[in-house]
């Protein structure tokens, strides 16, 4: 069952949450009527991002996650290098597109 409590604001505008905080950060949405919302929120990479927006992609990653678990994976990291460095040479740069 939710909680209420009445909260007073201070001199510079701010409530505590006190244990009602359950993160470190929130959206604040402020309402017309003068209520106001609070959405625990977290700050993802533009990478991050990218990854979450292509399904494909997310499910690559995804694949080579179960087989570096199950022990089916291969040092990559030559291959991995030499396409960064193709990608730098053709000016491609996908994670740093404006989301």
């Amino acid at each position: 069952m939710p909680e209420t409590i009445e909260v007073d604001v201070d001199s510079r505008n701010r409530v505590s949450l006190g244990k009602f905080a359950t993160a470190k950060r929130y959206i604040v949405t402020a309402q017309e009527d003068g209520s106001i919302s609070l959405v625990p929120a977290t700050t993802i990479s533009l990478r991050e991002l990218e990854v979450l927006r292509n399904p494909e992609l997310h499910g690559r990653i995804q694949r080579g996650l179960e087989e570096v678990a199950a022990g089916r994976s291969a040092d990559m990291t030559a291959q991995i290098m030499e396409l960064a460095a193709e990608a730098d040479a053709n000016g491609e740069h996908p994670f740093d597109q404006p989301a």
